[in-house]
């Protein structure tokens, strides 16, 4: 399993931002990841959140330097309100909220911010290396919430699960 810098490498390597997108990251942590969206698309915004206070801090700190191209919020998922804004993509790496099978109040909370044409990536890591039963959950509560699976990780991958998505009623063209 590749360590956890490489792993959220190749998280934002397959989230593919590009420049001017509006990106979510739900469950920030330290905010390694922000960094590298920011860093491959020029003029991206990310807003990130994370409940733990300590984490939020560290986000901060860690992306200072992008300015207003980040905004770290603290707050629960399930209650997650940003005032109306919409995102082009949100990502979540080892949210256990989305691994369960009661994620209803969580993927509301991502609905609500999904911009139309928007993405939902989830990603998860497999403690026991059945990454093809992770992928087949996650996907399956997904599409039982009203979401549309377009992608998943292939059923050889072993240490994690990766699945894309969004919501068929609210999708535009996408260019």
């Amino acid at each position: 399993m590749p360590n956890d810098d490489a792993r959220l490498r190749q998280v934002v390597a397959l989230l593919a931002p590009r420049s001017g997108e509006r990106v979510l990251e739900i469950g920030c942590g330290h905010g390694v990841a922000i960094g590298l969206v920011l860093a491959q698309a020029a003029e991206a915004r990310v807003v990130a959140v994370d409940r733990s206070p300590a984490m939020v801090a560290a986000a901060r700190r860690r992306n200072a330097g992008f300015g207003d191209r980040v905004d770290v919020v603290e707050a629960d998922l399930a209650a997650l309100d940003l005032g109306g804004r919409l995102f082009d993509k949100i990502f979540a790496v080892r949210v256990g909220a989305f691994a369960r099978k009661d994620a209803g109040p969580e993927l509301a909370a991502a609905a609500r911010h999904l911009a139309p044409s928007g993405r939902l990536y989830l990603f998860m890591d497999s403690p026991s290396g059945d990454a093809a039963t992770l992928g087949s959950a996650m996907a399956q509560t997904l599409v039982r919430h009203g979401w549309r699976v377009l992608d998943r990780s292939p059923v050889a991958e072993r240490s994690s699960a990766w699945v894309i998505a969004d919501l068929p009623n609210r999708t535009a063209a996408r260019p």
